[in-house]
């Protein structure tokens, strides 16, 4: 897979460029798809305690940006991070 072309993500509201993401071509996407659902079976697979702390460990290690912010918008109410 080539990531060299791009294209931008832009905000609705303000035409800012939140991010630029991969251009794929329709074999990559299959590709990217299929892997995605494998991931998500052994995901699946999981308790709930372990994607959650999963989670947590990941949003520490993330730099704060807004994108990583806002994927934390919404918040979790599993009963390791309920208060």
């Amino acid at each position: 897979m080539t990531l060299a072309k791009t294209f931008p993500v832009r905000n609705l509201a303000t035409g800012e460029t939140i991010i630029e993401v991969a251009d794929l071509g329709v074999a990559d996407t299959a590709k990217d798809i299929h892997l995605a659902y494998e991931a998500q079976v052994q995901w699946r697979a999981k308790t709930v305690k372990e994607p959650c702390s999963i989670l947590l460990r990941w949003k520490g290690l993330m730099p704060l940006t807004s994108l990583s912010a806002a994927c934390f918008d919404v918040p979790c109410y599993c009963f390791i991070c309920a208060p």
